[in-house]
């Protein structure tokens, strides 16, 4: 563990997890932690995790797919006399 003057053991072992759960060095994570304290950042990192999660497991609409609905939609719902 890096060991941080002025950080209690409990503040240093604290941040070691954080970094863990990061995937971060206890360094990174310090500036974080400096600026919005230890229960913004666990929460910033709790949350940032449960999204990467979500993302992976969401189906994706391509690119070009998604385009070709858009038009769809804009076809069906917007009159173009109204775009003038």
């Amino acid at each position: 563990m890096t060991h941080f003057a002025g950080l209690s053991k409990t503040a240093q072992a604290r941040l070691q997890k954080l970094a863990d759960a990061a995937g971060r060095t206890p360094h990174d994570m310090l500036k974080y932690v400096l600026r919005d304290g230890f229960e913004q950042t666990e929460q910033e990192v709790r949350l940032i995790k449960k999204r990467m999660v979500e993302a992976a497991t969401c189906p994706a609409v391509p690119h070009e797919q998604a385009m070709e609905r858009i038009e769809r939609a804009l076809d069906k719902y917007v009159d173009p006399r109204n775009l003038r």
